[in-house]
């Protein structure tokens, strides 16, 4: 059975749990990236950066790919020994670049590329008693504090309760037994197919693919509210 992709519509009283993906799910990740790509170059030139960062950069997002759906006991371990082993360095050195560059400096950016309405979808959702998960391969409480916006609960790949990268359905299925809700009560909101959308596909929950194009011109998360 294929992954069920519902394109823009949605039945809103089919589902109990709203589980949205965040990173290109809530906000535009091609703003983000222009604006690091700007804010890198200018510290290139003024040597507040150097190329064994970069490096480090492009090594942590490269493993992450090449690990797609893997698991173990200590995946927020795990992930930076990749790039230690690749790149022959300290993981606390690892760690460091990824910290400054991948999790906080991308914080000043982020509320300058959200997604017209989406905000305002998720609160209508939770006002209207339907629970609001975000769930995301990337730590989530500071780019949604950064956002402006607010869930029932968070969910990071790297939790003890999950340890495994997208696509797996143990995290969905870890986020349904949390709310104690069924999968047939429940719906997954992402951007990525390969990831969101066959982790849906696993876990038997019904998955919404986010039309980028529309959520860029700020008609996407419109239509959604109008359902609520």
């Amino acid at each position: 059975m294929g992954t069920r992709v519902l394109q823009t519509t949605l039945s809103i009283r089919n589902y109990k749990l709203f589980i949205f993906d965040l990173d290109g799910t809530l906000y535009d990740q091609r703003v983000l990236r222009f604006r690091m790509v700007f804010l890198i170059i200018c510290r290139l030139l003024s040597f507040k950066l150097g190329l064994t960062d970069l490096k480090i950069i492009s090594s942590f997002r490269k493993q992450r790919e090449n690990h797609k759906g893997y698991s173990s006991q200590n995946l927020e371990a795990d992930q930076y020994k990749w790039s230690s082993s690749e790149l022959d360095l300290p993981v606390k050195r690892i760690q460091i670049t990824i910290e400054e560059y991948i999790y906080n400096l991308p914080l000043k950016f982020i509320k300058s590329a959200v997604y017209k309405d989406v905000g305002e979808f998720i609160s209508m959702l939770m006002n209207n008693d339907y629970k609001v998960a975000i769930y995301s391969d990337y730590p989530v409480d500071k780019k949604l504090a950064a956002l402006g916006i607010l869930a029932d609960k968070t969910f990071c790949s790297t939790d003890k309760t999950i340890n495994c990268l997208k696509p797996n359905k143990k995290g969905l299925l870890n986020i349904c037994q949390y709310f104690d809700c069924d999968i047939t009560e429940t719906i997954y909101i992402g951007d990525r197919v390969d990831t969101d959308g066959e982790s849906a596909k696993m876990a038997g929950i019904k998955f919404l693919k986010v039309d980028i194009t529309k959520a860029r011109n700020g008609k996407y998360f419109k239509k959604l509210l109008k359902q609520i």
